[in-house]
């Protein structure tokens, strides 16, 4: 189940208060947005909840680097003109959309999008005919923003963070999904779902047909660390010094895309791991009262 209006949209409220104002602001639609946070924090239900508040078509886009310009400007080209004189004026009831595009980072080159964002024309039409597209807002999505160019960040108006989410606030998302699951489900739900929504979602979906054995079959503990987290602790602790990544995915038998993508991000908000110049290093458990040594130990059992 996704959010239909913003009301139903759970947690972020930084955002939806920004979000609020501009959906308030009477444009013909909204300006353009740049959403950026790690995975599973709800970028794609927030555009549709926007599309579905303004009565715009949704489209999805995943970027890669087989998006060329021409292959984006045929795309553009293609969007719904109903209702829009052969100016691009639109008239009572025209066609209007957002493209959400995720991941967009990932596109090979930017520059097809300035003349677009900047006064909707295309340029170089593929076509030979009129350049521009119709009424449309363009919602962009990335998991690492320092990778876009400044310039195409420049053209973007609204430019929104979203971060994890507090255990009340995920308790709310699984409840709004599985209005069944028992209450003490849902706090063990919330518990190990590191702050990501997706995540929560996916662990409601199995409890719900597993029951909390679930977790112990998974062997993921009640702070939310895997296996694979405590086998990258344990590494740590073993190496008695900093290493780097690679030698610490080697160590683990692990891709060290993985480790740096999926395992440390989590370690690192816990403050069960430090990265220095000299590599990565484990660091105590505060809540544990035992040397950090023992503590390690404890986890990778």
């Amino acid at each position: 189940m996704r959010p239909q209006n913003l009301k139903q949209y759970i947690g972020q409220p930084r955002v939806k208060t920004l979000i609020g104002c501009e959906l308030s602001a009477n444009f013909i639609v909204p300006r353009h947005i740049l959403l950026f946070g790690q995975p599973g924090l709800g970028k794609t239900s927030l555009a549709r909840v926007i599309a579905q508040e303004c009565g715009l078509i949704f489209h999805g886009w995943q970027a890669s680097r087989q998006m060329t310009p021409a292959r984006i400007a045929r795309d553009l080209m293609g969007l719904d003109v109903t209702g829009y004189d052969e100016g691009g004026t639109p008239g009572p009831g025209a066609a209007k959309h957002l493209v959400f595009i995720d991941e967009v980072h990932e596109l090979p080159d930017f520059e097809v999008f300035y003349p677009v964002l900047e006064d909707r024309t295309v340029n170089p039409d593929p076509y030979g005919g009129a350049s521009w597209i119709p009424m449309t807002t363009f919602i962009f999505a990335t998991t690492d923003p320092f990778k876009l160019p400044k310039p195409f960040v420049d053209r973007l108006p609204l430019q929104l963070r979203l971060d994890p989410y507090a255990d009340d606030e995920i308790e709310a998302i699984v409840k709004f999904n599985h209005p069944k699951l028992t209450k003490p489900e849902i706090k063990a739900i919330a518990a190990r779902s590191r702050g990501v929504a997706r995540v929560a979602v996916n662990f409601a979906d199995s409890v719900a047909v597993h029951g909390l054995s679930y977790f112990d079959a998974m062997e993921i503990d009640d702070r939310g660390l895997t296996r694979l987290d405590r086998d990258v602790l344990a590494a740590l602790d073993r190496a008695k010094r900093p290493v780097s990544l690679s030698t610490l995915a080697a160590m683990v038998k692990e891709n060290p895309t993985t480790i740096a993508n999926v395992v440390e991000p989590y370690l690192l908000s816990m403050g069960l791991m430090e990265i220095t110049s000299r590599g990565r290093a484990a660091v105590g458990l505060s809540d544990v009262p035992t040397s950090r040594g023992a503590a390690l130990r404890a986890y990778a059992r």
